[in-house]
């Protein structure tokens, strides 16, 4: 009798906490889809950084590229204008200097 009594109440133990049971494992598995959301929301985000970080490198190069060929070309304008108005060079040798023999 008394075996009986403890099935009985081991069963009505588990009928009265199946609710909640079933209710945690619900709340399980909803916790865990929106950890997988925020997850992917995460990475998302990561990527578009990574994007936007690579754009901007990319434009800062750029830019840096096209001053430096704008200073490599002002100074070569000025190195071949500078020749032009000094003229040729002038040989000199040292034996046409006044050493005669």
């Amino acid at each position: 009798m008394q075996d009986k009594m403890m099935e009985n109440f081991n069963e009505q133990t588990r009928q009265f906490l199946e609710p909640m049971r079933k209710l945690n494992s619900m709340m399980l598995d909803n916790m865990e889809k929106m950890t997988q959301q925020q997850l992917e929301a995460m990475k998302r985000y990561s990527q578009m950084g990574t994007e936007r970080m690579r754009t901007e490198f990319k434009n800062q190069l750029e830019a840096l590229f096209a001053e430096a060929g704008q200073q490599m070309t002002d100074q070569a304008q000025k190195a071949g204008g500078s020749a032009a108005k000094s003229g040729p060079a002038k040989a000199t040798s040292k034996s046409s200097t006044g050493n005669k023999s």
